[in-house]
């Protein structure tokens, strides 16, 4: 069975240390959202660990926003390299056919 997206926005933020992740969690709750959806409530983000934050992105923003918020907010936060690792992953599960990712 193939990642689905869920899995690897756990995986990317899983590789995040300690106070990159909560940078990530803090830029996350002031990141500016597009019409349609609404922001995840700081209360929801404190305690939240990665697995909590992944299913919180996909619960407010769906899959294929929710990956390009936390892209943006990777890259906000100078974790280029993780975005660049979930780029690379997220591509890796279409070029195999997986219908489980975007």
């Amino acid at each position: 069975m193939g990642k689905t997206v869920r899995d690897v926005l756990v995986e990317a933020l899983e590789n995040l240390g300690k106070k990159s992740f909560k940078r990530f969690k803090n830029k996350l709750n002031d990141w500016e959202i597009k019409e349609g959806f609404s922001k995840i409530p700081k209360g929801k983000l404190e305690e939240a660990d990665p697995e909590d934050v992944a299913d919180l992105i996909r619960k407010y923003y769906m899959d294929s926003y929710g990956i390009e918020v936390t892209l943006a907010v990777l890259e906000a936060t100078d974790e280029k390299q993780e975005a660049e690792d979930l780029r690379n992953n997220l591509k890796t599960g279409k070029k195999r056919g997986k219908s489980t990712i975007i």
